[in-house]
């Protein structure tokens, strides 16, 4: 049996997908399938440095998504003949050639849901793009994937509401706790709070700015570290003794890195389907103040602060909260007990071979 995964996302190694099919790559158990990875050649030096004996890479020009996916994709299905093929990344080509079986993993359908859940990406051609893209593109092609994967239980029951045909093959695995946890060692807690962000206005970075900005005295003495996001130009919380970091993108040893020294990490996101950071943040012991919307309550557990991410007043409490529990850590045991229900990257990459095998058509 012959395996092709669609390795686009590898471009990114260090974020949301990539990351994810990364350790999926990376973890994959020996036996007798094979698996070509097509991937940009530009990606290849991004791949872990042992790749398992069953995996051939096959590097491809990238001409950019939409003709990797539409047009060079269902060449090399063609050309490769697999028996599976494999989309980590939501969406798929629209025309398929017959044979093989048909998989995904959906991490999410933010794109599908309306705006007063999910605000809409008006100034960025881009997020636009995609989201239009992805909001057309994978209606038409869940239809015909044999099996459909998500990231948590909020995932799957946001997946099945939109689309209950097909209730049937569909399913969801945790992501994996980090692999590897980087040799840091956790410093005494100071006056450092993450905040994970992003220019895309589904990270609600704007409403999390103006809460802050409302308990500024509060902050006197801490630095916010701004994750995932440049400065911005209309940011007015620069003075009363407050420091702001932007970080831009970290890659997740950087990441780390930062958590080692900090308290708490604050994410305002209006949906997510996961919330890898928050799996990190457990591992270093770190205060969350989190959204109480999409996934986040499933996945960090009864440990955190919660907070409606619609509401500036209600961000600005989870803030005085946090700060207002300095230096205290915290329960332990419970962080302990929650990470417990997370599988190891190697479990996950098991489920996912197991399924391709049983999906196999020849």
């Amino acid at each position: 049996m012959a395996v092709l995964i669609d390795g686009r996302y590898l471009r990114v190694p260090s974020r949301g997908i990539g990351y994810f099919l990364r350790n999926i790559i990376s973890s994959l158990p020996p036996g007798q399938t094979s698996v070509y990875l097509l991937c940009p050649a530009n990606s290849v030096p991004t791949l872990p440095e042992e790749v398992p004996d069953l995996l051939t890479i096959v590097p491809a020009p990238w001409p950019g998504h939409f003709f990797w996916e539409q047009l060079l994709l269902p060449l090399y299905i063609g050309y490769l003949r697999p028996s599976v093929v494999y989309s980590p990344g939501n969406t798929g080509p629209l025309i398929r050639p017959r044979g093989p079986s048909y998989i995904a993993t959906i991490h999410d359908i933010s794109y599908l849901q309306p705006l007063n859940i999910v605000p809409f990406p008006w100034l960025s051609m881009r997020q636009l793009l995609g989201r239009v893209y992805r909001a057309y593109i994978v209606p038409k092609v869940i239809k015909h994937y044999d099996h459909i994967v998500t990231v948590s239980e909020f995932a799957l029951r946001d997946i099945n509401s939109h689309f209950p045909d097909f209730i049937s093959k569909t399913s969801y695995i945790y992501h994996g706790l980090p692999p590897n946890p980087p040799c840091i060692s956790p410093l005494p807690p100071s006056k450092n709070i993450i905040c994970i962000t992003g220019s895309d206005p589904q990270k609600n970075t704007a409403s999390l700015l103006a809460a802050l900005d409302s308990v500024k005295q509060n902050l006197l003495g801490w630095k916010v570290h701004f994750v995932g996001l440049g400065r911005p130009s209309n940011s007015t919380l620069l003075h009363n003794g407050c420091s702001i970091l932007y970080h831009g993108s970290l890659s997740r040893s950087q990441l780390s890195s930062l958590m080692s020294y900090s308290y708490a990490m604050i994410l305002p996101s209006h949906y997510e389907s996961f919330g890898l950071p928050i799996l990190d943040a457990n591992i270093f012991d770190l205060h969350l103040a989190l959204s109480d919307t999409g996934a986040f309550e499933e996945i960090a557990g009864p440990t955190s602060i919660y907070f409606n991410p619609k509401s500036e007043p209600s961000i600005s409490s989870a803030i005085e909260q946090l700060t207002a529990l300095f230096p205290l850590p915290p329960d332990k045991i419970r962080l302990e007990r929650n990470l417990s229900r997370f599988p190891a990257w190697s479990e996950v990459a098991t489920y996912y071979l197991q399924l391709f095998q049983a999906s196999s058509k020849h």
